[in-house]
Formats: structure tokens, C-alpha cells, sequence
């Protein structure tokens, strides 16, 4: 770190929050120190300590990489961004691009007030949390607290999610042990209830892990009392506003799998130019294609295809499809989308390079309230109901959704629109 951190001056945390610390951290769960500076791991260790934390030093990001590789102990990360070799943003990535399916790191970075903008962009690789320096000892054994408290909420939701598939097996086990004629209505209302109760956990997962983001950031707002400059205020009002689009757009997937499901969902279909509607939806997930290099290709795309179609759920259809793509693809990945069209339909077609599915996988790709990776430690957010809400839009269009995929090879999602329905509108 480039300074030592503050914690020698006002705002020393009072008994109550100490003993609350001591109560609420896990015994078994260490904190680790990254910093190139031994002084200022010293200082560090010896401050939470002092508060019951169990603490281990690292003295640079290779190092911390390969304890947090041999000692599954480790559940929080403190570290600086700024380091020779790899800094702290990169290994904030390592990290939670490496992590295994079971295990759980919260990641706490430590920048100066000059440096937001990496604090931004450590946020956006996957840290929970950061702390601009001078770190007060009140403002750093409150991350570190909130750091344990969601690794805990994390560990029992898994705990939840292994214990009802263990309850299932058993049950399932028991009822055809009683009798071999157990009514296949009973065998599927099983099923639907331990899918129901997966998918609440992902998606509790899915509104906290947003909120943790705002939140922190609305807490450093109220404890800098107006002090911070107007830019550095504009940059928290954008990860705001990113984490707050990303609530919405999870909600909003919720509200139409909701309405689809009940058949509430009425269409507006009218004539939609494709190149402008692709561009809107693209401008959605330009930031992650940027982020990820990923490059995206329009082929084949004819200035006047027009389709005829609801824009808005078209456009969902369409944005649930890329973001998949975008998604589940790694650095530097590949998206091609076409679209054309034949004498009897409108064809949308998008291909990627990234780690394909296998057809047990697509089919529960297809089914609702499933994800391919239902894990909580799962390395990819979402849901997992963007297949079957694209699924869901294209077939009340009329149309259908098909996905040819091959482990490794990539995933080719089709969407074919009949270009004369029902309604008798025609572009």
C-alpha cells in the first residue's frame, strides 16, 4: 500500500462492535493480507488481532494465490490494488475465475482516493467490497465483518441446496420402496418443489449480491460527510446505478417468466427494423463484451430486414440470448449473430466459441426455474432462466427455439418467427 492505513485515529470502533465481531466470525475462517509492504501487514494482522480475526500474511498476489489454493480456510481477501507483479485487480479476477465449485472468497480491495477508478474495475471483475485509504480501523473490521456474514448466508444457503437434494433422494427412495405404482403426479409435484426451492436460492442469491454492492457503497457515501469530490461521488453513482440495472433486470425476467407462465403475456406485433432492434439490445451488454474482449460479429444482417414482431419481448428474447453468450464466454470469445429471412419465416441465429453443452445440460437448459449450474458458488451470475423465457417470447411469436451444442465446441441457439400468424400482420 502506499500509505500506512489509519488506525491511530478517530473512530476507533466501540466494545459493542468489537464483541460483535468476536461472536459472529467463524473460528475456522481466516483472513488474508495482501500487501507488498511488510510494515503495513503487520500493522494490519496485528489491529484485527486484536478483535478476535485470525489472520495470514501474504507479501504479494502470487503468493496469496497459492495460500488461498492450499488452505480452504481462507474465506476473505484484504488486498491493496497496487503491487509489483500482478496487482490486486488481477488477482481479484484469478481468483474468482479459478474458484472451486464448493468454496467461497470474499474480496476486499484497498485503494487511495486517486485510484477509484481501479476500485471500479476491481468491482467489476468479482470483489465485493473496497476501502480507500487512510483505512480507519471501524471502516475496515466493518467490511471484514459483512465479508464473514455473507460468506455464512452463502455456506447455509449451500447447506439448504445439499440438504433438499439429500431429502429428495431419500423421500424419492422411500416412496418407491412403499409402492411401485406411486402416480406419476407425485413423482412430478417432487420434482417441481425441489426445482421451486433451488431456484429461490439462486435468486436470493441474485438480489443480494447486487445489494451488497450499493450498499457499501451508500455507507461510504454517509461516512465521507460530503468530503469526497464531485468525480469521485460520479463514480459511485455508476456502480450504483450498474448494480442497480442489474436488480432490475433480474426482476424483470422474473415478472415474465411470471406473466408467461399464468398466460398473461398479450403482444403488440408490428413492423421492427432487425439492425436497429440488434443494436438496442447490444448497447445493454456493451460494457461486459468490453470488459471480456469478446469480439461480436452482426453477419449477414441485411439493412432492410424487417420482421414483424413485439419489439419489447422480441428484444428480451433476443437480450436473454446474448447474455447467455456473453456470459458463459470466456476472454476473448467469439458471437456471431445473423439474421435472415426465407419466403415463410424470419431466422436469427447466433453462434459462440465458448464451452458448448452437453444434451442432458440443453434439456435442463430448456426446463423452467433450472440452471445447467445450480451451484451457489456457480462462477457465471444470472438466474438461469434465460433459455426459457427466449423459449417462452419466440413461441407465443409463434416461432420456435432450437440449440445445437457440443461440449467444447460452442452453442448455436436458433430463433425461426413464422412470417404469416394468426393475427394476420405481415411485414
Amino acid at each position: 500500500m502506499a500509505h500506512s492505513a489509519d488506525f491511530n485515529g478517530p473512530g476507533t470502533p466501540g466494545p459493542n462492535l468489537m464483541e460483535s465481531m468476536k461472536t459472529t466470525l467463524s473460528a475456522s475462517s481466516k483472513v488474508l493480507i495482501v500487501d507488498d509492504e511488510p510494515d503495513i501487514v503487520e500493522e494490519v494482522i496485528e489491529r484485527l488481532t486484536k478483535e478476535g480475526l485470525d489472520c495470514i500474511p501474504a507479501y504479494n498476489a502470487a503468493e496469496a494465490m497459492d495460500l488461498v489454493d492450499k488452505r480452504p480456510d481462507i474465506g476473505v481477501v484484504v488486498t491493496d490494488i497496487r503491487m509489483p507483479g500482478m496487482n490486486g485487480i488481477d488477482m481479484a479476477r484469478e481468483l474468482k475465475e479459478n474458484l472451486e465449485e464448493d468454496r467461497d472468497i470474499y474480496v476486499i480491495v484497498v485503494t487511495g482516493h486517486a485510484g477509484m477508478q481501479e476500485a471500479i474495475e476491481a468491482l467489476k471483475v468479482g470483489a465485493e467490497d473496497f476501502l480507500t485509504k487512510p483505512v480507519s480501523p471501524d471502516h475496515l473490521i466493518h467490511s471484514v465483518r459483512r465479508a464473514e456474514e455473507t460468506i455464512q448466508l452463502r455456506h447455509n444457503e449451500r447447506e439448504f441446496h445439499e440438504r433438499l437434494e439429500r431429502e429428495v433422494v431419500k423421500r424419492t427412495a422411500e416412496a418407491r420402496a412403499l409402492t411401485k405404482s406411486l402416480d406419476k403426479n407425485n413423482l412430478e409435484l417432487i420434482k417441481a418443489n425441489r426445482v421451486k426451492d433451488e431456484f429461490l436460492a439462486i435468486i436470493s442469491h441474485e438480489l443480494r449480491s447486487p445489494l451488497h454492492g450499493i450498499i457499501a457503497l451508500a455507507e461510504l457515501i454517509q461516512m465521507s460527510q460530503g468530503k469526497d469530490s464531485p468525480e469521485t461521488y460520479l463514480e459511485y453513482a455508476e456502480i450504483i446505478l450498474k448494480e442497480g440495472n442489474r436488480l432490475s433486470e433480474t426482476v424483470d425476467m422474473m415478472l415474465t417468466l411470471s406473466a408467461g407462465n399464468q398466460g398473461l403475456i398479450e403482444l403488440n406485433p408490428k413492423p421492427i427494423p432487425v439492425r436497429p432492434l440488434l443494436a438496442r439490445v447490444l448497447a445493454l451488454t456493451e460494457e461486459t463484451i468490453q470488459e471480456k474482449n469478446i469480439a461480436l460479429h452482426i453477419d449477414e444482417v441485411p439493412e432492410t430486414l424487417i420482421i414483424t414482431a413485439d419489439e419489447k419481448y422480441m428484444a428480451q428474447a433476443l437480450g436473454c440470448l446474448i447474455n447467455n453468450a456473453v456470459k458463459f464466454s470466456s476472454r476473448d470469445a467469439e458471437i456471431h449473430i445473423c439474421a435472415d429471412e426465407t419466403p415463410d419465416a424470419w431466422h436469427f441465429i447466433l453462434r459462440d466459441n465458448g464451452p458448448g453443452m452437453s444434451e442432458a445440460e440443453i434439456a435442463i437448459a430448456f426446463e423452467p426455474l433450472r440452471q445447467v449450474d445450480g451451484s451457489l458458488s456457480r462462477r457465471h451470475e444470472g438466474c438461469g432462466a434465460g433459455i426459457n423465457i427466449a423459449t417462452t417470447l419466440t413461441e407465443l411469436h409463434g416461432g420456435s427455439l432450437e440449440i445445437d451444442s457440443t461440449p467444447g465446441e460452442g452453442t448455436a441457439v436458433t430463433i425461426t418467427l413464422p412470417r404469416n400468424r394468426e393475427t394476420g400482420v405481415e411485414a
